[in-house]
């Protein structure tokens, strides 16, 4: 059986991540290389992820 993920953990797609900061790929990238910016948690089909909860606690470090 497939590990339940709990309801308010949810895979974030590149685009939304994009969205929230108002950047573009490239900076994203970036940050990502840079070491500023957390890695995808997940990528799918090529396709990167973050939890919701990775990129809020990236949120509450950098406030």
């Amino acid at each position: 059986m497939p590990e339940q993920t709990p309801p308010d953990k949810v895979l974030l797609p590149a685009r939304k991540v994009l969205d929230r900061y108002s950047v573009s790929d490239v900076t994203l990238w970036r940050w990502i290389h840079a070491g500023t910016f957390p890695r995808p948690d997940r990528i799918i089909r090529g396709r990167r992820y973050w939890w919701n909860t990775t990129v809020d606690a990236f949120d509450q470090e950098a406030a």
